[in-house]
């Protein structure tokens, strides 16, 4: 059974994927115009992965622009296009967090 979160989360999936083509027109629901906003990044992503064959590489930047690491994503093609975008947005929350946590070793 899914928890409350899980669907919340699949939903958003969803509503981002179909909103993917439209990020840069500014009109709709509040909801569509945060996804459009916040979302962007995790599209250009899922973009650069489209673009190397649907699994990857796709290059992320950790701590500083030297130090980088491919991540392959769904190498045996096993799950769905809205599926891929999820693992592609926790990549990048991934990056975002141990940014944010060597950052914050930093002060």
């Amino acid at each position: 059974m899914y928890s409350v979160l899980s669907l919340c989360m699949f939903q958003a999936m969803n509503a981002l994927f179909g909103l993917r083509d439209s990020l840069q027109n500014h009109k709709g629901s509040p909801l569509q115009l945060w996804l459009k906003r916040h979302g962007g990044s995790t599209v250009a992503r899922y973009n650069e992965l489209l673009k190397v064959g649907g699994v990857g590489p796709v290059t992320f930047h950790a701590e500083a622009p030297s130090k980088t690491f491919a991540a392959y994503i769904d190498p045996e093609n096993n799950f769905d296009a809205v599926d891929k975008l999820s693992q592609v947005i926790t990549a990048c929350f991934c990056v975002q967090s141990l940014k944010y946590e060597l950052a914050s070793r930093a002060y």
